[in-house]
This record gives C-alpha cells, sequence and structure tokens, in this order.
C-alpha cells in the first residue's frame, strides 16, 4: 500500500498489525509495525511524529537479535533528527545505522547510511571525513553490482573533494565516474557528472571550460530536462564571469523558454536568482526587482523555502541602487527575520556558525543604507547582531546545549559601548569585512568615527608582503609592508583615524573576514592590542576578574616532540618555569601524562590552562585543529571541537604553539579554531599566535610573561612587557 501511494489504507493495516502482534507477545512484528507508522509520518513531514514512533520500535527490533532490522531505524531516526536540525544525534543514529547494516550483512543498508553518514559529516564542516564516507559507500554499490546506484555517491564524493579545494582531484573522480557511466550507456548518469564537472571547472577559476561543457550538454538532444536547465544557469554564471552579462542573460532567457511555467517551482526560483545577478551586474535593477518579486510570491505559494533568504536580500540589494530607502529598509529587515529564523534551527553549534555566514551580504547592504541616512549607531547595532553570534551563545552556556538563538542578551549599543565599557584612552577598531568593500568603526568615550575599507580581494593583496615576512620564525620583519598595512586600515599617520589609534593606551580589535590575519600588535607594537571577536563580547567579558593571584590552580603540560621527532625542550623548560615561579602547579607526571588529554587532570579544576606542544591547524576543517602532546609514533589529540564542549573555570588559557590562533576563517562568526574553542569554553583571556614560533624564543617569551604576571597580576600588562623584553634584543625580535 506504501508503495501504491494508498497511504491511509498502509497506516491501518500497519496499526492492525501492531495490536495483532502486541497480543500474541510478537516483539519482532510489534517494531516493524510502529517502524511501518513511523516512515508514514516522515513521508507527511511529521518529523516528531515519526522520530517517537522510531523510537517506540526499538526496543521490541532489539529483542529480536538481528541487527539488518535495526539500521533502517537507525536510519530514520537519523532523517528526523537532520530534519530539525540535530546534526550531531543525527550523525550518531547514521553511525549507528551503518554499524548494524555491516553486522546483519546488509550492503545496501551500508551503503544507504554511510552515504547519508558522509552527508552529515559535510554540513558539520568535516569534508575529508566526508570523503572517507562517500568513497565507501560508492565501493558498496560497486561491490553489489548495482551500477545505477554508483553513481550518486561518487558525485558526491567529488563534491566533498571540492570543499577541501582539491579540484583537481575532485576533477579526476568525475572524469572516472563520466567515464564509467559512457562504458555503460547510462545517458542520465553522464548528463549529470558532465554539469557537476562544468561546477567544478568554475570553482577553479576556469569559466571558459565551464561554458564548453554546458554548451556541448545543451546542443545533446539526449540529455535529461533538468540537467539541461542546469546547464543552461552554469552557462550563464560562466558568461558572467568572463564579462558577457548580454550573452549571460540571453541564456537565461533561453532556460526560461525550456523550462515553461509551473514544470519544477525549485528551478523557477533559481532561475529567478541567477536572472536578478545578471540584471544587477547590467545595472538593470528595476527589472530585477520585479523578477524577484515574483519568484518570492511563487516561492510562498508553493512552500519552496531553501532559497527565501537571497531572494529578499538580492531585492534589497537593487532597491538600495535605486535609492528607493524604504522598500529596501523593509526588504532588509524581512531578510533579517527569515535569517534569525534559518540560524535558530540548528542547535549544532558549527551549522549555527555556517548559517550565520549566510549574513554577509544582507548585513552589508544593511550598514551602507543606515550609513547613507546618517545613522551610524543603527549601522553599529546591525554588525553587533551579526558579528560571533554563535560563539556568544556557547560562551553563555559553555559545555551546555546550544541555547535557542533567541535566548542571548541584545547586543552592546554603541551608547553602552561609549558610556559603560570603554574607558579612558582606549578605542575599539570593530570591522566588518565586504567582498567589494567593507567598514571600520573606530570609537572612543568621546568620539565614533566610521571608514571605508578595501574589499577582501585588495586586503588579500595587502597583507601578502607582511604575513610573508612573518611565516618563518628567523626571517626579517617587513617594516615597509607594515607600514603599507597601517595606512590601508587608518589612513595617513598623523590624521583621522591613525592619530587616534596612535594615541590610545589600550586597542581593541575586532577584525572580520580576511582582516582576521592582520597582525595588529606587529604594527602598533607599544600599544595594549587585544583581540576580540565582537564589540558585544567584549562587553560580556568586561566584568569579569582577571587571573586569581598567588592562589591561582594552574596545569601546566608539555608535548615531546613534534611530527618530525624533534624534542620539544623549550616546551618542557616552559613547565618547569611555572612550577618554580608559582605556588599551586600541577604538571602531569606517570603513566597517563602522555596518553590522556589534560595529561589526565581534569581541566575544569583550574584557574590558568598553560599548554605548550606542536599544534596542528586546520583551516578547512578547523574544529579538528588540535594541539598535539605524546609522542610522534602515538600522538594524543586535543582537538577544538571537544574543548568548545567544555565547561572550563580557568581565567586565562596560554597556547604555546605554533600558529594557536590561526584557524578557519567564517565570515561574521570570525576564526573557528583553538582559541575560539577556549572562548567558547568559558575562558575569557586567550593567549596565542597567528604565525610559526620558535621554541627556545617562545620560553624565553614566557620567562618575561609569568614574570611580569606574578608581580602584577594582569594578563595584559604581561603580554605587553613580554613582547617588549624580546623585540629588545635582535636574536628574539621577530616576530615579537
Amino acid at each position: 500500500s506504501q508503495q501504491l501511494g494508498r497511504r491511509e489504507e498502509a497506516a491501518a493495516r500497519f496499526a492492525e498489525l501492531e495490536r495483532r502482534s502486541r497480543a500474541a507477545a510478537d516483539d519482532f512484528h510489534t517494531g516493524k509495525a510502529l517502524y511501518g507508522l513511523g516512515r508514514l509520518q516522515f513521508r507527511l513531514r511529521d518529523l516528531a511524529g515519526a522520530d517517537s514512533l522510531y523510537s517506540l520500535a526499538l526496543p521490541f527490533l532489539e529483542a529480536s537479535g538481528d541487527s539488518a532490522d535495526l539500521a533502517p531505524v537507525y536510519n530514520g531516526l537519523g532523517n528526523c533528527r537532520v530534519g530539525r536540525g540535530a546534526f550531531r544525534e543525527a550523525r550518531l543514529m547514521f553511525s549507528l545505522a551503518a554499524r548494524m547494516a555491516r553486522a546483519g550483512g546488509s550492503l545496501s543498508l551500508e551503503a544507504m547510511a554511510t552515504n547519508n553518514l558522509a552527508g552529515i559529516e559535510m554540513t558539520l564542516g568535516d569534508p575529508a571525513a566526508a570523503v572517507a564516507g562517500y568513497r565507501r559507500s560508492r565501493d558498496i554499490q560497486r561491490e553489489r553490482g548495482l551500477w545505477q546506484q554508483v553513481g550518486p555517491p561518487w558525485r558526491n564524493l567529488a563534491l566533498a573533494l571540492m570543499d577541501l579545494g582539491l579540484w583537481d582531484e575532485a576533477r579526476a573522480e568525475l572524469e572516472e565516474c563520466l567515464g564509467f557511466g559512457r562504458e555503460r550507456g547510462f545517458v542520465d548518469q553522464v548528463a549529470i557528472t558532465s554539469i557537476r564537472l562544468a561546477e567544478v571547472d568554475l570553482g577553479a577559476g576556469r569559466p571558459d571550460a565551464a561554458l564548453a561543457r554546458c554548451r556541448d550538454l545543451l546542443a545533446d538532444p539526449d540529455t535529461p530536462f533538468e540537467v539541461g536547465c542546469n546547464a543552461g544557469m552554469r552557462g550563464a554564471e560562466a558568461l558572467l564571469r568572463l564579462g558577457r552579462p548580454e550573452e549571460a542573460l540571453a541564456e537565461l532567457d533561453a532556460v526560461g523558454a525550456r523550462l515553461g511555467q509551473g514544470r519544477d517551482f525549485t528551478l523557477e526560483i533559481m532561475l529567478a536568482i541567477d536572472r536578478g545577478r545578471v540584471l544587477r551586474a547590467l545595472g538593470r535593477h528595476a527589472e530585477a526587482v520585479a523578477v524577484l518579486r515574483a519568484a518570492r510570491v511563487q516561492a510562498a505559494e508553493t512552500g519552496v523555502a531553501g532559497h527565501r533568504l537571497l531572494l529578499v536580500t538580492d531585492a534589497a540589494e537593487s532597491w538600495f541602487a535605486l535609492g528607493q530607502r524604504d522598500s529596501t529598509r523593509d526588504l532588509l529587515d524581512a531578510a533579517e527575520g527569515l535569517w534569525e529564523q534559518d540560524r535558530a534551527l540548528p542547535t549544532d553549534p558549527q551549522w549555527r556558525e555556517r548559517r550565520g555566514a549566510e549574513a554577509q551580504k544582507l548585513f552589508g547592504i544593511m550598514t551602507a543604507s543606515l550609513l547613507q541616512e546618517g545613522d551610524v549607531a543603527g549601522a553599529f547595532a546591525a554588525v553587533q547582531r551579526y558579528k560571533a553570534r554563535t560563539l556568544l551563545e556557547r560562551m553563555l552556556g559553555p559545555g551546555d546545549a546550544l541555547p535557542p538563538a533567541t535566548d542571548v542578551p541584545p547586543p552592546v549599543s554603541l551608547a553602552r559601548l561609549r558610556g559603560e565599557i570603554l574607558g579612558p584612552g582606549e578605542v575599539l577598531l570593530d570591522v566588518l569585512a565586504g567582498t567589494d568593500q567593507g567598514l571600520l568603526f573606530v570609537a572612543t568615550r568621546d568620539t565614533c568615527l566610521v571608514v571605508t575599507l578595501p574589499g577582501e580581494e585588495r586586503w588579500e593583496e595587502e597583507l601578502s608582503p607582511l604575513l610573508a615576512s612573518l611565516a618563518h620564525p628567523f626571517g626579517p620583519f617587513d617594516r615597509d609592508a607594515a607600514a603599507g598595512v597601517a595606512a590601508a586600515l587608518a589612513g595617513p599617520p598623523d590624521q583621522g583615524v591613525a592619530a587616534m589609534i596612535r594615541s590610545a593606551g589600550t586597542i581593541f580589535f575586532s577584525p572580520d573576514g580576511v582582516l582576521h590575519r592582520l597582525p595588529l600588535a606587529a604594527i602598533h607594537p607599544d600599544a595594549d592590542v587585544r583581540r576580540l571577536p565582537s564589540a558585544t563580547i567584549l562587553a560580556h567579558l568586561r566584568g569579569r576578574a582577571d587571573v586569581p593571584g598567588d592562589s591561582a590552580r594552574i596545569l601546566a603540560i608539555a608535548g615531546h616532540e613534534n611530527p618530525g621527532r624533534q624534542r620539544l625542550a623549550g616546551a618542557r623548560a616552559e613547565t618547569a618555569l611555572l612550577a618554580r615561579r608559582f605556588a599551586n602547579v600541577t604538571v602531569p607526571a606517570g603513566v597517563g601524562a602522555d596518553s590522556a588529554l589534560f595529561g589526565g587532570e581534569d581541566p575544569e579544576e583550574f584557574d590558568l590552562l598553560h599548554l605548550a606542544c606542536h599544534g596542528e591547524v586546520d583551516p578547512d576543517r578547523p574544529w579538528n585543529s588540535a594541539l598535539v602532546f605524546g609522542t610522534a609514533d602515538e600522538p594524543v589529540l586535543l582537538r577544538a571541537g571537544p574543548i568548545a564542549d567544555l565547561s572550563l573555570q580557568a581565567r586565562l588559557a596560554v597556547l604555546s604553539s605554533c600558529e594557536s590562533a590561526a584557524g578557519g576563517i567564517l565570515a561574521g562568526e570570525g576564526i573557528l579554531g583553538l582559541g575560539s574553542g577556549f572562548l567558547a569554553a568559558g575562558v575569557p583571556a586567550v593567549v596565542a599566535t597567528l604565525w610559526p614560533v620558535e621554541d627556545q624564543a617562545t620560553f624565553r617569551f614566557c620567562e618575561a610573561f609569568y614574570g611580569s604576571l606574578a608581580r602584577q597580576g594582569v594578563p595584559a600588562r604581561a603580554l605587553i612587557e613580554a613582547r617588549s623584553a624580546l623585540r629588545s634584543d635582535p636574536a628574539t625580535a621577530h616576530p615579537f
């Protein structure tokens, strides 16, 4: 009955099976009936009902002892958890489904669950794990000879490789998949794979190659309808990148004619978004507004919600270009409401981070619109609603499940920042990055200036020489490059913003986008430079006390060696230094010291954490970045993700490893990795570095830092004095 679409008949039969099975104490068929009822509810998109029925089915099927019967139930539970944004729970369910299917000898169920699990890994930002899962799913289908089912996980594998930036590997997999399909005459599979190859070409900066593939597909009479529409849209994207917007529009007109009316609502909405983009490139904003308005109506009528934020934001961009203030404001407010709804759904922080980053364009237009009206306070407030939202939510409840997005206190206002948060001699530099241009808010107790900054591509060029000089701990410091970066950020040295920065005793720097890589402390070596994710987080942390004095409980852990088996003598010297300098220091020793996380100690019992070791930064999977203890043969990895899930009482964490402040950069959300992991866990101050550091120089830095900290108890002052001490010696001046 399910297969024939007779849902009510199927529900009645499953209910009768459940009744009879319960009466006969037949656990197996009771479980099967509950599972069948759950599937029916899932098809109705009643996720809570389906989840409940699947959960009820589990104990009955567990009693039967057949793992293969449990696999589809766990897979169903995984699908329900995906639907409500509980991605970590979904990962567990799909893992169990794959394990049960494997134990029960059901390769088809294992392939399905493994493919689903790989999709969750992609969602959670771990494309490397997804690559392994998709490859396993593809190989299972090959082993079983189910040739038609090999294509989807194979193409998904290529998408995961693309997400890792491995364009050549993705292309190689797709080319092999293409040949596989051609050998077996799978016309549809060949066409779909060709579209994926065009996407690889676009991602790798080869729009001409993408255009050629798309035109080959359009010229082939056997190309399936949906693939042909996608070929037209990707071809238009290639033409736009090649600077041929008129031809791109003609290509999209042809797609519209091919698509007709009402045949595929999702494709029609995607076409409208592409048409709007091309019309804006041509300066035809009124036409773009009309196209996007019609698509929004269609999306509302048909329930297609996947692109609603982009539809509204793109329309607001065109109204703004047309100078229509009220229409712009109405759409921006609507877009922000949609964004808040979208990012509130996932309870998993890594997915909420990705939802947060989707609003970069929205808040760029919003701040530009507010500043055009002279509303500096409103523009500042908009930036605070956008920046580091997920990190703030994690900080408010470290170690707990992510709180509802609506339970976060309001962002700090400009008036409160200037009146209550900033002190005399302090300045806040708050950046909003953008593709074409950015903004810098410069606030003190007395004034607030807003400066337009270059776009991210220009900043990449500006920062490149300076970052190159900092990349090697023994290289010379490029002072000319530093001066150029300072001028790009703040203008001439004796005017306006630059003068405000130079006269400040303390600089609070809240970067965004690529400017997270800007080493402001190296440019202003005599200032107390403190990096922070947002002004709102500054307000949240300002009332918290510094590190306790003589009674501070300190955990000091040293790594043994780096992956090249070089001994980290400086790391051992650092922990010995702390043991001599302070009274209440724990340096793990014994059997578990080198084989357990945190040396076998409970990190939640300490006020200060000092971790001296080799570090591994993974910008593609930032929450997999790790501090490495143990040995090269048996490393113990303390990863950023599990750190962020802790609830730490420490007031200070010192991460004495190379590039410990680096990680993946996500628009709005900031740098994701080791440093933000400790902040998320509740530590209000983290000392870390953006670049490689030499072992012995780092020991000397720690010697000066902790000497000052023992005298004054103020980490910020200790940091200034330590850097100053190392800069005074030519042997250690760079990169401090």
